[in-house]
């Protein structure tokens, strides 16, 4: 890391503005034991940020005060966040994290200037039509899976400045193709325009948000199915999978580098790049008896959504949802 305490994330692309908040997060607490705070920017109190910046943690080295959509926050609680700012500069003893994120709207130019001053900003917007061509490149060198040339030329002509929506396009590939295979242009030009992509990745991000409660997982797992018309079925499937991948690692790695050593163990496939830092970030402070009943939750649901459980699918789904996430936020 940069030796910075304090981050300003930026761009268009809410993904790859996620992807960078979860790498700096990670690459913090290689180094430190470290809580993580999290706040809204469209309903924080700004003085509860300020309080949690400030304190000590008796029980870790510090915290990561993470404020997402901080575009969101009223434009005097963004002054006096850009004053508290200015004033670390002055303080050596700033001992905790800042990161700020925005996707979308304007942030003060107050605050941008000071977080410019004191920390980093990080703008994540993929330019002109060489990057965008080699993101798209790199993303596909990336993938368990193997391409052919001209599909890299097909997504960045189809995809134009969304580049970053590739990314859970692959998973989507990978989901269905599984590894090793070699994906010709008319493979994957059936899954570009799927509704199913996004889904696919927002659901597991959603399960392991520790931002949601256990009832906000619930109720975005119920847009998937009510708003994009995904099947209970289909995302009981996805979570299955994600938690035999809990299975296979938890209580197993000390290490990322032990991760893909425990996946290929259980005949699972591999897990590179952001990826492997998610699920290892996810999965670590796992023990086997956690991940085994999860499975044990995913296992009754899809008895009861099978006709075998003599209760509703979308109950015997949202029932397992809650289990699940309340589990992962109690050894997070």
């Amino acid at each position: 890391m940069s030796g910075k305490r304090i981050y300003l994330i930026k761009g268009r692309d809410a993904r790859l503005i996620q992807d960078t908040e979860a790498q700096i997060r990670g690459d913090l607490k290689k180094s430190e034991n470290l809580d993580e705070v999290f706040y809204d920017g469209a309903n924080c109190d700004i003085n509860d940020v300020i309080m949690a910046l400030d304190q000590n943690y008796i029980f870790s080295d510090g915290a990561i005060v993470i404020v997402r959509n901080v575009a969101e926050m009223a434009s005097e609680f963004q002054a006096q966040l850009a004053t508290y700012v200015d004033n670390t500069k002055a303080n050596s003893v700033f001992g905790n994290y800042l990161l700020l994120t925005s996707a979308t709207g304007a942030i003060g130019q107050k605050l941008t200037k000071a977080a410019t001053s004191v920390g980093e900003v990080i703008d994540t917007t993929i330019g002109d039509a060489k990057a965008r061509g080699s993101f798209v490149t790199d993303e596909l060198k990336a993938s368990s899976l193997n391409y052919a040339p001209d599909v890299a030329r097909f997504l960045v002509a189809h995809y134009g400045e969304d580049v970053s929506r590739i990314r859970s396009l692959i998973e989507t590939l990978e989901s269905t193709y599984g590894t090793k295979k070699r994906l010709e242009v008319d493979d994957v030009e059936p899954y570009v325009n799927s509704t199913g992509a996004r889904p696919i990745f927002e659901a597991t991000n959603a399960l392991e948000d520790r931002a949601l409660s256990p009832a906000e997982v619930v109720t975005k797992m119920g847009q998937f199915i009510d708003v994009q018309g995904v099947h209970p079925l289909a995302l009981l499937s996805l979570i299955s999978r994600r938690v035999l991948e809990y299975v296979a690692v938890a209580g197993r790695i000390r290490s990322q580098d032990d991760l893909n050593v425990a996946l290929e163990s259980a005949g699972l496939k591999r897990r590179d790049g952001f990826p492997a830092k998610k699920l290892f970030e996810v999965a670590r402070g796992l023990r086997q008896s956690d991940a085994r009943l999860m499975l044990r939750y995913v296992t009754e649901a899809e008895a009861s959504m099978k006709g075998r459980g003599g209760v509703q699918d979308r109950f015997a789904f949202e029932l397992m949802v809650a289990r699940i996430a309340t589990t992962l936020r109690s050894r997070s």
